[in-house]
Formats: C-alpha cells, sequence, structure tokens
C-alpha cells in the first residue's frame, strides 16, 4: 500500500497502482488521491491543535502551522486544489489570530483570482472546477438544502426524532447532516463532472459517509509513519530511541494499511454492486447554463426569504411571521421540485434517429453507430499507434455519448489495429460499458490461429457482466442479415460458404465487408475493413455474375467506410464508382508512416460527383447524424 500511501500524503503518483486509480475513481472517492482542503484542513488544524494545547498564543500557533502548510503544499506541487485549499488556510488561522470573521467565499474568490493571475488557463481545468464548485455547493447549497430539509425534519412523522438527544437519534441525524453535505457538493460539481467524465458513481455519496471521516486518522498515521520511521533509521544505534520510533513506525503502518484495506473492500463492493457507474454523456454548454441558471436563481429567492424571516423576527408581528412561514414552505416545496428538474434537464440527451461516428483512434478504425430506434453497433476498434486505445479513446467516446451498452460488436478482422481496442473493453469489466455480443467473419475459425483472436476469445469468456457464460462471439458469412430496430445488416464477404477463394488470401483480403440500411429513409453505409483492390476485384465479379448476397450495391451508398484506411492498395476505381458513396470517411493515424491516405486514393474517391471526404486526422471525430429530409455531417476538430 506504500503507492497509495504516497499519493495520499505526497500527492506522488508514480507508485500509484492503475487499478487502484480506477478502482477509487469508479467508486466515487479519488478526490480523496489528489491534494486538496481535506489534506490541507486535516494536517493543518491538527498540527494548529497540537500547538495551541502546547501552550503557544494563537497568533504563534497560526503563524507556524501557516508556514508548515505552505512548505508541505510547495512540497505536493502546488495543485490548483492546493493552492486553493492553502490560501483558504492561510486567510483563515489569519483571522482567528487576529479576532476577524473569516468569509469563505471571499477567501475562495481570492484564491481563484491568484490561480487565474498565475495561469487563465485553469479556467477550463477540471480539478479547478471541481475544487471551486465544491467550495460553493458548501457555502451557497448546503444552507439551501437545510432549508429545504426543514418541512421534512420539523414534519409529524421525523419532529420527535428531530427533537431527540438519544444517542441512536443523534447518530441517524448526523448520518442525515453528511448526506445533505455531500449533496451539495455533488449538485454543485453535477455540471463539471458530467462535462468532463461523463459518468457518476451511483454509491459514491455513501461511501464517502465512511471514508472521509477515517481521512484524518489516515492523514495522521501517514505523516507519522513517515516522521517515527525516518527517526528509527536515524537513530539506529541509538537503542532506546530506536526502539521508541520502530514501535511508532509499527502503530501507525498498522493503522494505514487496515484503513487502505477497508478502502479497498468498500469500493471493491461498491464497484461489484448493479448500476455502480451510470453513463450519464455530455451536456451541452446551454443545459449547463439553464442549470446554473436555476441554481442562481433558487439562490436569489432563498437570500430573499432569509432577509425577510429575519425582519419578521425583528419586529414580532406574528401576522407577518406567519406570512413568511407560508412563504417559506411554498419556497420549499417549490425549489424541491425545481431541483429536480434542474438536474434531468441537465442528464437529458437528445440525438438524431441515427447518428455514425467515425471515432479518431489514431492509426486504425473504430465506427459507432447508434440512434432512437436502432441498436448500438461498434464496427471494430482499435489502433496501433496510441497506446489504451479502448481505455483513452473509445470508452470515453462511448461514455461522452451516454452509451453504457453495445448490442454488436463487429469486428472485421483480427489485425491488432481493429481489435486492440475492444479486448481492453472485455477486460476492464468495472468501466461500466457492457458488450452483448460480438460478430466475426465465418472464415476465422478456418484459418491458422490469430493470437488476436485467441485473447479476444478468453477476454469474451472472461466477461461476465450480463452472462455467466461470457459474451458470445457468433459467426456471419457472406447473405447473413441482421434486422434491429430500423436498422438492417447484411454481410456482403467473405463467401465462405459458396466459394474457396478465402483460403489464399491474408487477412486484410478476409475482412468483413458489411452494408448497413436504416429502413426509415434509405440511408446506407458500406463498411470494408482492409480489403484490398484484389478483393474488390473479386466482388464486382461475384456482382455481376448475379449474386444474390451482392443485391445491395446495386444502388449508390451514402456513406462509404473507405478501404484500408485510404491505401493506395485500395479503392479501385471500378469499385469506387460502383458504390458511389456521397460521404466517405477515412480513419488512419496523424503523420503516420504508412503515408495514409494515399494521394491516388484520395483522386479516385474525389472523382465521384458530389463525393465529401473526411478523415480523422483532419477533421478528428467525424459525426453523421441522419434525419428524415437530411443528412448533416460534423467535424469535432473544425467544431473546435
Amino acid at each position: 500500500e506504500a503507492g497509495t500511501l504516497t499519493a495520499l500524503i505526497l500527492g506522488d503518483k508514480t507508485e500509484l497502482e492503475d487499478e487502484i486509480k480506477e478502482s477509487y475513481q469508479n467508486a466515487g472517492i479519488a478526490h480523496i488521491l489528489s491534494l486538496s482542503g481535506l489534506h490541507i484542513a486535516a494536517l493543518g488544524l491538527l498540527l494548529l491543535k497540537m500547538l495551541r494545547k502546547s501552550g503557544l498564543p494563537v497568533w504563534a500557533a497560526s503563524l507556524i502551522s501557516g508556514i508548515v502548510m505552505l512548505l508541505y503544499s510547495i512540497m505536493t506541487g502546488l495543485s490548483t486544489s492546493t493552492v486553493r485549499a492553502l490560501v483558504m488556510y492561510l486567510l483563515a488561522v489569519t483571522a482567528q489570530s487576529l479576532g476577524r470573521t473569516y468569509d469563505l467565499i471571499s477567501s475562495a474568490a481570492l484564491a481563484a483570482i491568484l490561480i487565474l493571475l498565475e495561469n487563465p488557463g485553469y479556467i477550463y481545468d477540471s480539478g479547478f472546477l471541481l475544487s471551486f464548485s465544491a467550495v460553493m455547493g458548501i457555502s451557497l447549497l448546503h444552507p439551501l438544502l437545510q432549508e429545504l430539509c426543514k418541512g421534512i425534519t420539523e414534519g409529524r412523522l421525523l419532529y420527535s426524532l428531530h427533537n431527540s438527544d438519544a444517542l441512536p437519534a443523534k447518530f441517524v441525524k448526523a448520518i442525515g447532516s453528511s448526506l445533505l453535505f455531500s449533496l451539495s457538493i455533488q449538485l454543485a460539481t453535477l455540471p463539471v463532472t458530467q462535462y468532463c467524465f461523463f459518468q457518476l458513481p451511483v454509491y459514491g455519496i455513501l461511501l464517502n459517509l465512511l471514508v472521509i471521516p477515517l481521512m484524518s486518522a489516515l492523514l495522521g498515521a501517514g505523516v507519522l509513519l513517515s516522521v517515527a520511521g525516518n527517526l528509527a533509521i536515524l537513530f539506529a544505534k541509538q537503542y532506546i530511541l530506536h526502539m521508541l520510533f520502530q514501535n511508532f513506525s509499527i502503530l501507525s503502518s498498522k493503522i494505514t494499511y487496515d484503513i487502505l484495506k477497508l478502502y479497498d473492500l468498500l469500493t471493491g463492493t461498491a464497484n461489484g454492486l448493479p448500476g455502480n457507474l451510470w453513463i450519464c454523456g455530455k451536456p451541452s454548454p446551454l443545459q449547463i447554463l439553464l442549470y446554473c441558471f436555476s441554481l442562481v436563481v433558487l439562490l436569489t429567492l432563498f437570500s430573499q426569504i432569509v432577509s425577510k424571516s429575519q425582519e419578521a423576527e425583528r419586529s414580532d408581528d406574528p401576522l407577518l411571521l406567519r406570512r413568511v412561514e407560508g412563504l417559506r414552505r411554498r419556497y420549499r416545496r417549490i425549489s424541491v421540485l425545481a431541483l429536480f428538474l434542474s438536474v434531468v434537464l441537465l442528464s437529458f440527451r437528445s440525438g438524431a434517429p441515427l447518428e455514425l461516428h467515425a471515432i479518431s483512434v489514431g492509426q486504425g478504425d473504430c465506427m459507432l453507430i447508434y440512434g432512437k430506434d436502432t441498436p448500438v453497433i461498434l464496427i471494430d476498434g482499435g489502433a496501433t499507434d496510441v497506446k489504451n486505445t479502448g481505455k483513452y479513446r473509445i470508452a470515453p467516446c462511448l461514455k461522452a455519448h451516454g452509451i453504457s451498452k453495445i448490442d454488436y460488436v463487429f469486428i472485421s478482422h483480427f489485425d491488432a489495429d481493429h481489435v486492440n481496442g475492444i479486448i481492453e473493453l472485455l477486460e476492464a469489466v468495472d468501466n461500466g460499458i457492457t458488450i452483448r455480443r460480438i460478430i466475426i467473419s465465418a472464415v476465422v475459425p478456418l484459418l491458422e490461429e490469430n493470437p488476436n483472436f485467441l485473447a479476444l476469445a478468453a477476454a469474451a469468456k472472461e466477461n461476465k457482466r450480463l452472462d455467466r457464460n461470457g459474451v458470445p462471439v457468433m459467426l456471419m458469412d457472406a447473405g447473413d442479415i441482421i434486422e434491429e430496430g430500423e436498422i438492417s445488416v447484411a454481410c456482403l464477404g467473405p463467401d465462405v460458404s459458396g466459394s474457396e477463394r478465402f483460403r489464399g488470401r491474408d487477412l486484410n483480403d478476409n475482412s468483413l465487408i458489411l452494408w448497413l440500411l436504416y429502413k426509415k429513409n434509405g440511408f446506407s453505409a458500406l463498411f470494408t475493413g482492409d480489403m484490398s483492390q484484389a478483393t474488390e476485384q473479386g466482388i464486382l465479379e461475384d456482382y455481376y455474375n448475379g449474386a444474390a448476397y451482392l443485391v445491395p450495391l446495386s444502388s449508390p451508398v451514402t456513406l462509404l467506410k473507405a478501404a484500408h484506411h485510404g491505401s493506395k492498395s485500395a479503392s479501385s476505381p471500378e469499385f469506387i464508382k460502383l458504390v458511389s458513396p456521397s460521404i466517405t470517411t477515412i480513419s488512419c493515424g496523424r503523420d503516420n508512416s504508412y503515408g495514409h491516405p494515399h494521394k491516388a486514393a484520395l483522386e479516385t474517391l474525389s472523382g465521384i460527383p458530389g463525393n465529401r471526404i473526411y478523415s480523422t486526422p483532419q477533421s478528428g471525430e467525424i459525426t453523421v447524424k441522419v434525419y428524415d429530409g437530411r443528412i448533416t455531417v460534423n467535424t469535432w476538430l473544425d467544431a473546435k
């Protein structure tokens, strides 16, 4: 647990295991790994209390604790959340020394100004936004939520509990107060969390009820361990001092170990529960603006009601007091409804009837397809020039679009740049994404064993999120058709049952060729894997010889996924003329060593009148939205 403890106390994550980090993130307690107000307040106040008990005056104890916290913050790297917490702590102890009132909002504002003066770009940093929105939640939303809960706690059912001083009642009230405190932070940080991370840990609020109270003990024991451990080594030749500090080290290490193992148990349990992650997707700036506006309105009304209540109490007018109390009751009811609707509005995701996204994975292929009345389809997923393609490219893209379940994963062939990201998705069983089934070409079992195929089969068997037998892997042959909702997916090759041609081909030329039809308006798309011009020539021969499964090619396709990343060896003029696409997407890596997309392929594709060509290196993610009467194409880089 040394790597975890080092990250917790020093902010040094170099030895932190990726599994622990991901487990904490998915469980909603990753904030304890970032040096923030929790660390500064816990350690600073602990030191301040010890100095005060030693007999030092307030100003001296405050000065020493402030200097120590400043040095501690510098040592741990001065992250935005650490600087914010440090400024606020220094202002708090200074106010205490001078006998002045400490104002949370003012100190947070000063911290924000200082940070942004040093680097205005921090306004886009998720750590900055989360840190300051959490402070706003504590200072502004928490009093509002307390007001909204008064109508419940003062009601008949909870009146006796609210006014009881019994130990069980105090415990329940403490739990309720902690939940309310956590909820105020969650509501304030909700837009930032959804916009930056696209997911919410469902059990995070409950988990933090146990995690946060133990942090003070964990930090204190961790600091004691570091000090006593070094002193034990320093006094190795002085038996009494050595044994004293060694025993302190053993005791503190036992405490830290037990707490960290409890954290592991809690996060493992939470991540193993159904629905542990809510994949919420990415809200639009307008949704965030409306959400913030609704909170501002509620807070403004709350401020006016508090002002009227204070005025009524000063006047001691019974009639005015009753009017204000009636106003507060109406405000509580309206505010609860308004908060609920605001969260619903922020979390609502609208989309086109059909959307196709060419995900920018680098030197590889990945196409995401989904819609209102269609299954979620992923065709290929991998790259050779980007590490952890599934974790850092495909999974975030799926989550940004609010997708947690993939109905069909089609794998054209088993080159790494088409499949390694899919294997990652299967192996990451706690990432919140489930796969229902995998479709591969019927040619795969007939060829010699492929390491990537074996890896995928093993990962699919071990992935038991939906089925204890794992994710089923199914075969598709030329002429096979899958229909679900408004989508029809037909296999145009390779023809395993009707031809032996596949036996003399390599992996690329045995790519699964798919034709997709959107039944509502006839939109069609052709996905060609990495097939070469030789395979295209074979398809042309079979088509002109009347092969029934190639009938879809008798009409031009709306969208073509260019074969083999726009290679020179693919996209023959005869084949491109036959399919005559209106939109062509090319997926490849920026400045790749293969020269994709090749000039010859681009010239061939450009020869089709009206064909709009997009490539991921220049466009980023390419989004095609299909409506009843129109089709739109948006590119990520152009949008930026």
